[in-house]
């Protein structure tokens, strides 16, 4: 490859193959975001125990012993509910970043090569003048 054609080969290697990685690398990023915080399984065990965390009531006609499991088993499902709540709002707070990021870094991407040209004529007329 001779220095001449360098240039158009790095332009065309940074506008295909670099943005084909690039959505694949934003792809993984989002994937891990959303699998890492498992909102699918905060949703849908929103109303659970924290930890499982409970009581089971016992048998017989004990009115207090079912009254101390029924609100322990309250507060319980509330730590959950409080819990869960955060971490959901965590992990779309953290996809939210995630998306911003991507786009940000997509932008100066697309933009780098001409900034760089820029940069150097600008340079060179510093010096010129």
């Amino acid at each position: 490859m001779s220095l001449a054609t360098l240039p158009f080969a790095y332009l065309g290697w940074h506008y295909s193959i670099a943005l084909r990685d690039f959505a694949i690398i934003a792809h993984n990023s989002l994937v891990f975001i959303y699998h890492f915080f498992s909102l699918p399984i905060l949703l849908r065990t929103f109303f659970s125990p924290w930890r499982r965390l409970g009581e089971s009531y016992k048998k017989g006609f004990y009115p207090g012993a079912w009254l101390e499991t029924f609100i322990l088993n309250v507060i319980m499902r509330l730590l959950g509910i409080f819990f869960r709540f955060w971490l959901v709002v965590f992990g779309l707070l953290a996809l939210l970043v995630d998306v911003v990021l991507i786009i940000l870094a997509l932008l100066l991407w697309l933009v780098l090569p001409f900034a760089i040209i820029v940069l150097f004529v600008t340079g060179l007329n510093l010096l010129i003048s």
